[in-house]
Protein backbone atom coordinates (compact mmCIF):
# COMPACT_ATOMS: atom_id res chain seq x y z
CA UNK A 1 0.00 0.00 0.00
CA UNK A 2 2.82 2.39 0.83
CA UNK A 3 4.55 1.72 -2.48
CA UNK A 4 1.35 2.36 -4.46
CA UNK A 5 0.72 5.56 -2.51
CA UNK A 6 4.29 6.71 -3.25
CA UNK A 7 3.80 6.12 -6.96
CA UNK A 8 0.47 7.96 -6.83
CA UNK A 9 2.16 10.80 -4.88
CA UNK A 10 -0.15 10.40 -1.89
CA UNK A 11 2.49 11.09 0.77
CA UNK A 12 0.15 10.84 3.78
CA UNK A 13 -1.20 7.43 2.77
CA UNK A 14 2.33 6.25 1.95
CA UNK A 15 3.61 7.26 5.37
CA UNK A 16 0.63 5.75 7.18
CA UNK A 17 1.00 2.37 5.44
CA UNK A 18 4.78 2.40 5.95
CA UNK A 19 4.44 3.08 9.68
CA UNK A 20 1.95 0.21 9.97
CA UNK A 21 4.32 -2.15 8.11
CA UNK A 22 7.41 -1.70 10.27
CA UNK A 23 6.04 -3.34 13.46
CA UNK A 24 5.23 -6.42 11.38
CA UNK A 25 8.94 -7.09 10.71
CA UNK A 26 9.86 -10.10 12.81
CA UNK A 27 12.65 -12.66 12.68
CA UNK A 28 10.42 -14.84 10.50
CA UNK A 29 10.35 -12.25 7.69
CA UNK A 30 12.78 -13.12 4.90
CA UNK A 31 15.75 -10.72 4.82
CA UNK A 32 14.98 -9.57 1.27
CA UNK A 33 11.40 -8.72 2.30
CA UNK A 34 12.55 -6.92 5.42
CA UNK A 35 14.97 -4.74 3.45
CA UNK A 36 12.22 -3.95 0.95
CA UNK A 37 9.86 -2.85 3.73
CA UNK A 38 12.60 -0.71 5.29
CA UNK A 39 13.41 0.89 1.93
CA UNK A 40 9.80 1.80 1.20
CA UNK A 41 9.30 3.07 4.74
CA UNK A 42 12.39 5.28 4.54
CA UNK A 43 11.22 6.68 1.21
CA UNK A 44 7.75 7.36 2.64
CA UNK A 45 9.39 9.19 5.55
CA UNK A 46 11.37 11.26 3.00
CA UNK A 47 14.63 9.94 4.46
CA UNK A 48 16.07 9.60 0.98
CA UNK A 49 19.64 8.81 2.00
CA UNK A 50 18.45 5.83 4.05
CA UNK A 51 16.00 4.82 1.33
CA UNK A 52 18.76 4.76 -1.30
CA UNK A 53 21.02 2.76 1.00
CA UNK A 54 18.20 0.25 1.61
CA UNK A 55 17.28 -0.04 -2.09
CA UNK A 56 20.96 -0.63 -2.89
CA UNK A 57 21.09 -3.26 -0.12
CA UNK A 58 17.96 -4.84 -1.57
CA UNK A 59 19.59 -5.01 -5.00
CA UNK A 60 22.74 -6.52 -3.43
CA UNK A 61 20.68 -9.33 -1.85
CA UNK A 62 20.29 -10.89 -5.30
CA UNK A 63 22.50 -9.06 -7.83
CA UNK A 64 21.23 -11.18 -10.73
CA UNK A 65 17.54 -10.56 -10.01
CA UNK A 66 16.25 -7.93 -12.46
CA UNK A 67 13.16 -7.27 -10.32
CA UNK A 68 15.38 -5.95 -7.53
CA UNK A 69 17.38 -3.88 -10.00
CA UNK A 70 14.02 -2.40 -11.08
CA UNK A 71 13.29 -1.45 -7.46
CA UNK A 72 16.42 0.71 -7.34
CA UNK A 73 15.64 2.10 -10.81
CA UNK A 74 12.12 2.98 -9.72
CA UNK A 75 13.44 4.78 -6.64
CA UNK A 76 15.78 6.86 -8.80
CA UNK A 77 12.92 7.51 -11.21
CA UNK A 78 10.64 8.79 -8.43
CA UNK A 79 13.45 11.12 -7.29
CA UNK A 80 13.87 12.49 -10.85
CA UNK A 81 17.39 11.07 -10.95
CA UNK A 82 16.92 10.24 -14.61
CA UNK A 83 20.48 9.26 -15.53
CA UNK A 84 20.77 6.90 -12.52
CA UNK A 85 17.39 5.34 -13.33
CA UNK A 86 18.41 4.76 -16.96
CA UNK A 87 21.57 2.92 -15.88
CA UNK A 88 19.53 0.58 -13.69
CA UNK A 89 16.79 -0.02 -16.28
CA UNK A 90 19.50 -0.96 -18.78
CA UNK A 91 21.05 -3.27 -16.18
CA UNK A 92 17.68 -5.01 -15.76
CA UNK A 93 17.60 -5.57 -19.52
CA UNK A 94 21.16 -6.85 -19.47
CA UNK A 95 20.09 -9.41 -16.89
CA UNK A 96 17.00 -10.43 -18.87
CA UNK A 97 16.58 -9.00 -22.36
CA UNK A 98 13.05 -10.44 -22.60
CA UNK A 99 11.69 -8.01 -19.99
CA UNK A 100 9.26 -5.46 -21.33
CA UNK A 101 8.72 -3.14 -18.37
CA UNK A 102 12.26 -1.71 -18.54
CA UNK A 103 11.67 -1.02 -22.25
CA UNK A 104 8.56 0.99 -21.42
CA UNK A 105 10.32 2.83 -18.59
CA UNK A 106 13.26 3.67 -20.86
CA UNK A 107 10.82 5.07 -23.44
CA UNK A 108 9.52 7.35 -20.72
CA UNK A 109 12.99 8.24 -19.42
CA UNK A 110 14.25 9.18 -22.89
CA UNK A 111 11.10 11.20 -23.71
CA UNK A 112 11.19 14.95 -24.41
CA UNK A 113 10.08 15.76 -20.85
CA UNK A 114 13.00 13.83 -19.34
CA UNK A 115 16.32 13.21 -21.13
CA UNK A 116 15.05 14.33 -24.55
CA UNK A 117 16.60 11.55 -26.60
CA UNK A 118 13.71 10.83 -29.00
CA UNK A 119 15.48 8.17 -31.09
CA UNK A 120 16.19 6.09 -27.98
CA UNK A 121 12.67 6.70 -26.71
CA UNK A 122 11.16 5.49 -30.00
CA UNK A 123 13.37 2.38 -30.01
CA UNK A 124 12.46 1.34 -26.48
CA UNK A 125 8.82 2.33 -26.89
CA UNK A 126 8.59 0.28 -30.08
CA UNK A 127 10.17 -2.72 -28.33
CA UNK A 128 7.66 -2.42 -25.49
CA UNK A 129 4.71 -2.02 -27.86
CA UNK A 130 5.69 -5.04 -29.97
CA UNK A 131 6.24 -7.20 -26.90
CA UNK A 132 3.01 -6.25 -25.15
CA UNK A 133 1.02 -6.78 -28.35
CA UNK A 134 2.55 -10.22 -28.68
CA UNK A 135 1.56 -11.01 -25.09
CA UNK A 136 -1.89 -9.51 -25.58
CA UNK A 137 -1.66 -7.31 -22.48
CA UNK A 138 -3.84 -4.39 -23.47
CA UNK A 139 -3.16 -2.06 -20.54
CA UNK A 140 0.60 -2.19 -21.12
CA UNK A 141 0.07 -1.91 -24.87
CA UNK A 142 -1.89 1.28 -24.21
CA UNK A 143 0.86 2.65 -21.96
CA UNK A 144 3.41 1.96 -24.70
CA UNK A 145 1.23 3.74 -27.24
CA UNK A 146 0.99 6.78 -24.97
CA UNK A 147 4.74 6.89 -24.47
CA UNK A 148 5.28 6.80 -28.23
CA UNK A 149 2.59 9.46 -28.71
CA UNK A 150 4.45 11.68 -26.24
CA UNK A 151 7.68 11.30 -28.19
CA UNK A 152 6.18 11.63 -31.67
CA UNK A 153 3.94 14.63 -30.85
CA UNK A 154 6.98 16.92 -30.99
CA UNK A 155 8.27 15.49 -34.27
CA UNK A 156 7.68 16.22 -37.93
CA UNK A 157 4.20 16.35 -39.48
CA UNK A 158 4.04 12.63 -40.26
CA UNK A 159 5.23 11.81 -36.74
CA UNK A 160 2.50 13.98 -35.23
CA UNK A 161 -0.07 12.10 -37.33
CA UNK A 162 1.35 8.83 -35.98
CA UNK A 163 1.22 10.26 -32.44
CA UNK A 164 -2.48 10.97 -32.90
CA UNK A 165 -3.07 7.45 -34.21
CA UNK A 166 -1.25 5.99 -31.19
CA UNK A 167 -3.19 8.16 -28.74
CA UNK A 168 -6.51 7.22 -30.37
CA UNK A 169 -5.62 3.51 -30.23
CA UNK A 170 -4.64 3.86 -26.56
CA UNK A 171 -7.90 5.66 -25.80
CA UNK A 172 -9.91 2.79 -27.31
CA UNK A 173 -7.95 0.20 -25.33
CA UNK A 174 -8.44 2.08 -22.06
CA UNK A 175 -12.12 2.70 -22.72
CA UNK A 176 -12.61 -1.00 -23.47
CA UNK A 177 -10.84 -1.84 -20.20
CA UNK A 178 -12.84 0.82 -18.32
CA UNK A 179 -9.60 2.48 -17.13
CA UNK A 180 -10.88 6.03 -16.67
CA UNK A 181 -7.58 7.53 -15.47
CA UNK A 182 -5.59 6.11 -18.38
CA UNK A 183 -8.34 7.07 -20.84
CA UNK A 184 -8.09 10.66 -19.57
CA UNK A 185 -4.33 10.55 -20.19
CA UNK A 186 -5.00 9.39 -23.75
CA UNK A 187 -7.41 12.31 -24.20
CA UNK A 188 -4.62 14.62 -23.02
CA UNK A 189 -2.26 13.26 -25.68
CA UNK A 190 -4.94 13.67 -28.35
CA UNK A 191 -5.29 17.30 -27.29
CA UNK A 192 -1.50 17.75 -27.27
CA UNK A 193 -1.22 16.39 -30.80
CA UNK A 194 -4.08 18.62 -31.96
CA UNK A 195 -2.34 21.64 -30.45
CA UNK A 196 0.93 20.74 -32.18
CA UNK A 197 -0.88 20.42 -35.48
Amino acid sequence: LSRVALVMRDENAALDAAERSLPLLTAEVAPVDAVFVEAVAAEARRDLATAERKYRALRAQRPDDPSLVMELAGFFDRQARNADAVVEYHEALRLDERLLRPQLELCRMYSPSRLNEPASARTHGGNALDGYRTLGTQAEEGQSLLCLADVLALGRDEQRVQAGTHAQAALKLFEDLDYAYSAARAEYYLALVAAMQ
